[in-house]
């Protein structure tokens, strides 16, 4: 994923938690879960960087939404254990960004009040770069 469109996505997942009335923080990670953009509004939280990072690691790492992640690990007694692995945040607002099939970065959000709301956050800003994922394909 290029530089300028990890940019698009956290500057769009950005603008729609502002437009819900939400500060939060952004981060996107390329396939390899490489750091490519934090995003900080004005009055998120001083950890929100911090979990928008872990949640866009974590969800590479799983290759998996860290909604459906926290459903599965917070259900099963034995999958419990993953939320002590250090750099892991079983928490909604972890996105895997998909093209031709292949995963091609993450995007985690974190300050809403709920993950959902992370999580829709995410969604958006994915959609900003929608037609330049259908364009690899």
């Amino acid at each position: 994923m290029t530089p300028d469109a990890a940019l698009m996505v956290a500057k769009k997942a950005l603008e729609s938690c502002r437009a819900s009335g939400f500060q939060v923080s952004v981060a996107v990670v390329d396939g390899g879960g490489n750091l490519q953009v934090v995003l900080r509004d004005n009055l998120a939280g001083v950890s929100s960087p911090d979990g928008a990072i872990l949640k866009a690691k974590t969800s590479i790492n799983y290759r998996s939404a860290t909604t459906s992640l926290s459903e599965v690990v917070n259900s099963n007694i034995e999958a419990s254990g993953i939320k002590q692995l250090p750099g892991i945040l079983i928490l909604g607002g972890g996105v895997t960004i998909q093209a031709s099939g292949s995963m091609v970065g993450a995007v985690g959000v974190a300050g809403a009040p709920d993950g959902k709301s992370d999580e829709k956050c995410a969604l958006d800003g994915i959609e900003a770069i929608q037609e330049l994922l259908e364009f690899a394909d």
